[in-house]
């Protein structure tokens, strides 16, 4: 069975275009009807392992916590400055 990029972006739970897929993925497509590309159903297990490498290498597989609030900053009163008014 042949599956278009909405069909794998569905199944993969991630939007992908078909330049997605084939050229940062490495997975060529099976076939194209109209303007759509075409992969074929064996290649899914290609495709999720080439997804995985990319999300791993990206260093997007686990979410890290945020940076830390700066301070906030206070003014200081009765110093030399609130003389000079």
């Amino acid at each position: 069975m042949s599956l278009t990029t909405t069909q794998l972006s569905e199944h993969f739970g991630v939007s992908m275009s078909a330049d997605f897929v084939i050229s940062t993925l490495g997975i060529t497509n099976t076939g194209k009807e109209k303007r759509a590309f075409l992969w074929d159903e064996s290649q899914l297990a290609d495709i999720g392992s080439a997804l995985a490498a990319h999300v791993t290498a990206r260093g997007m597989a686990s979410v890290s916590a945020p940076p830390p609030k700066a301070p906030k900053k206070t003014k200081v009163s009765g110093g030399a400055a609130d003389d000079l008014f």
